[in-house]
């Protein structure tokens, strides 16, 4: 990605800077030069008007042929050419005034070079500084990165004003000599055109960034951290909570405020709200989750292990910490998409403007992300230094690999019960037993290189923390770890009642599944609301362009006509071959404008729930039947793809007009519709309404099973 080059980052926020803090130096002294120019010019001129204004009438002329001014081409006399000059002089006023207050817009050329220069040195110094401290000091990471977190949306947004603020002086400052004169070339014309497009994209971006700042919040509310689990207290899990309380006497660590019991996800704790679901309990504080599978297939003294690792982290403030670190990384993410979205032009294109600041923005994140990567890996390390002290380092290995072996069966039970919430038995205890006996469990070798998946932090790959075990991976150890646990009982030396712990932790994964599903058919049910019944047509919108090439073949016509019946001076036969050439260009522009004109009154595509019709293509094209549907803006024409599940639905092409509208590849079952954006449309209108329908024709193949089941 170009905009996380460091060749880009130097380039756009330093190179680039200096370039402008330099030109605004050269437009400094060009401008006081052409000040002086203008200056000595009228002051010339003035003392002209005086010395032939001086000059005494001639004795048998009424026009004093001494007085002479040249001006546009043309030489003036007498009375005439002093008020020429008077003309000229004031001209010159006007110019003299626009070189003034064009001197003052280097200046800030100068300055927004500079600041900007200065702003993208800090950010990097900065950022470099803070991730190389932090790497040695996790409180000084946190804490300088909290404060970059509330200052870089300011930054940024204010790179992106500087440079437009610059950006728009430039051009003024260049095109502004242009609007003193009476008669523009085409050229001229040109350059001022570029120079008004430029100067508005300009302002427009630096407003919409100004704008965006207000909508980061630099204070964001942790949302909840959801899990399905239930929380259990001390009578249901005597065994569990002494296990636990004995770990974090050992260790010095504190005692979790809640145990939840799950199924899905690993063993960990968190320092912050959970949602526990399917009953939305909300519990504050630090957890520990537990998952009923890991206590299924471990042995007591690897379960030691594992908790005395996730214990580990309360002791060392490390799931304070994560916590903390998550409100960065959104400010961030905010900051970031806030001046993408100031930058981003409506066919998806990005505005040089907002690159410097949307290079540092992704900088100063990698330099944060990767101090915080060292520190989760080094204190993941220490975590397990410090578990393996209450069992044995031998434990420590055999739980590592033991969570490889079972996370497989255990997802894949997981996935099952959340897909089939109706059908499955309602103790997943039995079920996991059952699948494991039926499969097995996986070998751990394949998951060497693999880690422990964590809500906050991330892992070291297995081999390295059994490197730091000094574990070493043998046959036998592999061997194992696969095997089946030689008593599934042994849940009672951790829950008063076992089976009833099962049976609610399963009733809670169903019940969390009901809901989801039933969610999502009421969000797929709006979907499919989303849509008429009735057709929606569309119809191009080429009246403008119908209207602008009769207003050039009428004359034409009208030329030919004239030059018929009436002749032309001077031409002789030759009249009459601009009589045919003036006809006939003028007839074949005069035929296409109708041919615009009748696109314009006809529909050209037809929208329906089920399919979608063009008048150029022989047959529908069923929203079923895609695979794939793109609908892009090139430079403001509409490119809508339907790729089709097989090339032989198809269809093919019909009709003259479809020609270079409509692009068929047979072979990819690919047809692509190019377009004008459709009247009433603009291109953001017509790419929702394209993808709303596809996605209202996608909810009800969705949701036909359901109905099927339901009649």
């Amino acid at each position: 990605m170009l905009l996380n080059s460091k060749r880009f980052l130097v380039v756009t926020t330093l190179v680039v800077p200096l370039l402008i803090a330099a030109l605004g130096f050269w437009q400094i002294q060009r401008g006081e030069e052409y000040r002086d120019f203008v200056f000595e010019q009228r002051a010339a001129l003035k003392a002209q008007l005086v010395e032939m204004s001086a000059l005494p009438p001639p004795e048998f002329s009424a026009i004093n042929t001494n007085i002479q001014f040249s001006a546009d081409g043309n030489t003036y006399v007498g009375d005439l050419a002093l008020e020429k000059m008077q003309e000229a002089i004031g001209g010159l006023d006007l110019v003299l005034a626009v070189a003034d207050y064009r001197q003052v817009l280097p200046p800030i050329v100068l300055f927004g070079g500079l600041a900007a220069f200065g702003l993208g040195l800090t950010i990097l110094l900065t950022a470099i500084v803070l991730s190389n401290v932090g790497r040695r000091s996790r409180r000084a990471l946190l804490q300088g990165f909290l404060a970059v977190r509330r200052l870089l949306p300011g930054a940024l947004v204010a790179l992106v004003v500087v440079i437009a603020l610059s950006t728009v002086s430039v051009v003024l400052f260049e095109v502004a000599p242009l609007l003193r004169l009476d008669n523009l070339g085409r050229g001229q014309a040109y350059v001022l055109a570029i120079g008004a497009g430029l100067g508005a994209i300009a302002l427009v971006t630096a407003w919409q960034a100004l704008a965006r700042l207000r909508t980061i919040s630099h204070l964001f509310e942790t949302e909840p951290y959801v899990l399905i689990a239930q929380p259990i207290d001390r009578n249901a899990a005597p065994g569990l909570w002494q296990l636990v309380e004995d770990a974090a006497r050992h260790l010095g660590a504190p005692v979790p405020d809640t145990i939840a019991v799950g199924v899905a996800e690993g063993l960990f704790v968190i320092s912050s709200a959970v949602k526990l679901l399917p009953d939305n309990v909300v519990v504050e504080g630090n957890t520990l989750h537990v998952p009923l599978g890991h206590l299924v297939f471990m042995e007591p003294d690897e379960v030691m292990t594992v908790i005395g690792h996730e214990l580990a982290h309360f002791a060392g403030e490390d799931t304070d910490y994560s916590q903390n670190f998550l409100p960065i990384y959104r400010s961030f993410s905010s900051s970031i998409n806030a001046v993408a979205a100031a930058g981003r032009a409506q066919d998806g294109s990005l505005s040089f403007l907002a690159s410097p600041a949307l290079a540092l923005g992704y900088f100063v994140a990698d330099r944060f992300h990767y101090a915080v990567q060292h520190w989760s890996r080094v204190r993941e390390l220490q975590a397990d230094a410090k578990s393996a002290t209450l069992t044995s380092a031998d434990a420590a290995g055999r739980a590592l690999l033991r969570h490889s072996a079972i996370s497989g069966l255990i997802n894949d039970i997981i996935q099952y019960l959340w897909a089939t919430p109706g059908q499955a038995q309602n103790d997943v205890v039995q079920l996991l037993i059952s699948a494991a006996a039926e499969r097995g469990l996986d070998d751990p070798s394949g998951l060497l290189e693999s880690s422990v998946a964590h809500p906050a932090d991330s892992h070291p790959d297995n081999r390295k923390r059994l490197a730091a075990f000094q574990f070493a991976v043998s046959s036998e150890r592999l061997a194992t770890a696969a095997k089946l646990p030689r008593d599934p009982a042994g849940l009672f030396q951790y829950f008063a009642d076992p089976y009833a712990i099962s049976r609610t932790v399963t009733n809670g994964l169903t019940e969390a599944s009901r809901q989801a599903n039933q969610h999502h058919q009421e969000t797929l049910q709006a979907t499919a609301r989303a849509v008429s019944d009735d057709a929606v047509e569309l119809f191009e919108n080429t009246t403008p362009i119908a209207i602008l090439m009769f207003v050039i073949a009428i004359p034409m016509l009208a030329a030919a006509a004239w030059t018929a019946l009436f002749g032309l001076p001077g031409f002789g036969s030759e009249a009459m071959i601009l009589v045919i050439a003036f006809g006939v260009c003028g007839g074949i522009i005069f035929l296409f404008g109708l041919q615009a004109l009748r696109r314009a009154k006809t529909p050209y595509l037809r929208l329906f729930p089920d399919r979608v019709e063009h008048i150029n293509l022989d047959q529908p094209i069923y929203w079923g039947d895609l695979r794939d549907l793109s609908v892009v803006n090139q430079a403001g024409t509409m490119v809508t793809t339907f790729l089709l599940k097989r090339p032989a639905l198809a269809p093919k092409r019909v009709g003259f007009g479809g020609r270079g509208r409509i692009i068929l590849n047979a072979g990819a079952g690919a047809v692509t519709i190019r377009s004008v954006p459709p009247r009433h449309y603009r291109a953001a209108g017509y790419i929702d309404l394209i993808t709303r329908y596809a996605d209202a024709a996608a909810a009800r193949s969705a949701l036909a099973p359901t109905a099927d089941q339901s009649a």
